[in-house]
C-alpha cells in the first residue's frame, strides 16, 4: 500500500470521531463484502463521508488483508482469535500506511479538531444541552434531513452558537437521514433513537467537543423491544397447553370411572347383563312368591332385586310371569 493515504483532514476526522467507530465500521462493512477491498471502501465511505477516497481505500485494504491472512481465524465471526490475528498481521500495515494514530493517550480528541468553540461550549452547558433533543426534533424532520436547512433552523433556535457549531447539527441531521431512515421514517421511536445514538451521535459529539447529555429518563418507559413480545406469545401457548392437559386429565378420570363401573357391572351381571347367582336353578335377578288372584289361583309375583335391574332381566322376568299365568289358566 502507498504511504500516507490519509490527509491531515482525515486525521482530524479520525481524532474527533472515526477512531471511536473504527471497529464498528469494519464489522459492518467487511463481512458483507466478504473482504473485497472496493466494496468495503465504498461501505466505509457511506458511514464516514468526511474521509477522503484514499483514506477509505485503506479500510478496504485492511478488509482484504484480513480475508487473506486471517480467514481461518475469522471465518466463524468476530472472536478473540480473529482480533489477535488482525492486530498482529494487518493493523500495523493499516496504521503505518495511513498515518492515523492507533490510540489516544489523552482519551479523546485533540482540541484543535473541535468545530465548536469555548463560547459554544458555554452556551451548550447553559441552554443548548437540555434543548438538544427538542432542537433536532423541531428542525430535522421539517428539513427532511438536509444539512444547511437544519443548521439554519438550529441557528434561529440557538442564536448563541457559532456558524461552525450549528453546521454540526446539520451534519447530524444528514447522517440520521442517510443511516437511520428506515428506523426513523415513522417518527421518533426507541428504534430511531438507538440507531442515531449508535451511528451518528459519536461523530457529532466527537467533532464538536461538546459533552453528551445524559439519556432521558423517559426512555425507561419506552415500549419493549419486539423480542419481548415473543415472551407474551410463549405465555399464551403455555396457557393453551395447560388447559389442554387439564381437559385430558378430566377425560381420563371419566374414562377410569366408567371402566370401573363396567367392571363391577360385568362382575355382578355378566357380559349379557344378567345377574350372577349362587343358585344354578335360576339365572333371573327376580324373586317370585305365590299370591292369590281374583279366582284364588296361586300366581307367582316377581319383582326385580334392588340395584340389579336391567332391561334384559325385566323382559325375562315378565316373560316368566306371563308363561306361568298362561299355564295356570289353561
Amino acid at each position: 500500500m502507498a504511504a500516507a493515504l490519509c490527509t491531515r483532514d482525515d486525521r482530524v476526522v479520525w481524532a474527533t470521531s472515526a477512531h471511536r467507530s473504527f471497529a464498528g465500521d469494519m464489522k459492518a462493512c467487511a463481512p458483507g463484502c466478504i473482504g473485497a477491498a472496493k466494496c468495503t471502501a465504498a461501505c466505509v465511505a457511506r458511514r464516514q463521508p468526511r474521509l477522503t477516497e484514499g483514506c477509505v481505500k485503506a479500510y478496504g485494504d485492511l478488509a482484504q488483508c484480513t480475508a487473506r491472512r486471517c480467514w481461518s481465524q475469522c471465518m466463524g465471526g468476530a472472536s478473540a482469535r480473529c482480533e489477535a490475528c488482525v492486530e498482529a498481521s494487518c493493523n500495523p500495515e493499516f496504521f503505518g500506511s495511513t498515518g492515523l494514530p492507533e490510540s489516544f493517550k489523552d482519551g479523546g480528541a485533540p482540541p484543535a479538531g473541535a468545530v465548536c468553540t469555548k463560547s459554544d461550549q458555554k452556551v451548550w452547558e447553559k441552554l443548548a444541552k437540555d434543548a438538544f433533543p427538542d432542537d433536532m426534533k423541531a428542525c430535522a424532520p421539517g428539513c427532511l434531513g438536509a444539512s444547511k436547512c437544519t443548521a439554519a433552523c438550529v441557528a434561529r433556535r440557538q442564536p448563541g452558537l457559532t456558524e461552525g457549531c450549528v453546521k454540526a447539527y446539520g451534519d447530524l441531521a444528514q447522517c440520521t437521514a442517510r443511516r437511520c431512515w428506515s428506523q426513523c421514517v415513522g417518527g421518533a421511536s426507541a428504534r430511531c433513537e438507538a440507531c442515531v445514538e449508535a451511528s451518528c451521535n459519536p461523530e457529532f459529539f466527537g467533532s464538536t467537543g461538546l459533552k453528551e447529555p445524559p439519556r432521558r429518563a423517559a426512555r425507561a418507559h419506552a415500549p419493549p423491544p419486539a423480542a419481548s413480545y415473543g415472551s407474551y406469545g410463549a405465555m399464551a401457548v403455555g396457557a393453551a397447553v395447560l388447559l389442554l392437559l387439564l381437559l385430558l386429565l378430566v377425560v381420563a378420570r371419566r374414562r377410569v370411572a366408567l371402566s370401573w363401573r363396567l367392571y363391577f357391572r360385568r362382575t355382578l351381571f355378566g357380559r349379557n347383563g344378567k345377574a350372577r347367582s349362587s343358585s344354578r336353578t335360576s339365572e333371573l335377578p327376580c324373586s317370585c312368591h305365590d299370591v292369590s288372584d281374583e279366582e284364588d289361583l296361586p300366581v307367582p309375583k316377581c319383582s326385580m332385586a334392588t340395584s340389579m335391574s336391567s332391561s334384559d332381566s325385566l323382559k325375562d322376568c315378565s316373560h316368566r310371569v306371563h308363561s306361568h299365568n298362561a299355564s295356570a289358566h289353561s
